[in-house]
């Protein structure tokens, strides 16, 4: 998994799922990366909240097939699909019943999104020009 955030975010999203290996999760690390494209939660990213990522295994996910009209059902395999639902539910759970929300970057620290020029963020006042 991937999350945008600082290392503390990271390391609170790596304690989550640390009990799930056996289902393959390999664990979490922090990005900085706030481009749009590639998954779902880059979103989440551009509005500066932190969006996670999960990557998946390669098997059969860039072979020809990948959304064309042959990417059916019938290519899952159904153990990795239960293994992520599982891991997908399990962090969303755990995550929702933390006391605290995960990590975010301070004011200060949160990089610019890509294609705007870095305007310093503002603690009050009028909030800082929209796109």
């Amino acid at each position: 998994m991937s999350v945008f955030g600082p290392p503390e975010a990271a390391r609170t999203l790596q304690a989550i799922v640390a009990p799930l290996q056996d289902l393959g999760i390999l664990g979490a690390v922090a990005t900085r990366n706030r481009r749009l494209g590639g998954t779902d939660s880059t979103s989440f990213s551009q509005a500066g909240l932190p969006g996670i990522g999960i990557s998946q295994d390669p098997i059969e996910y860039f072979t020809g097939t990948w959304h064309t009209n042959v990417d059916t059902y019938e290519r899952i395999l159904p153990e990795d699909a239960k293994a992520a639902a599982c891991v997908v539910a399990a962090t969303v759970y755990r995550l929702a019943m933390q006391e605290q929300m995960l990590p975010r970057f301070a004011p200060g620290d949160i990089p610019p999104p890509p294609g705007r020029d870095a305007a310093p963020v503002t603690t009050g006042g009028a909030p800082p020009p929209g796109p």
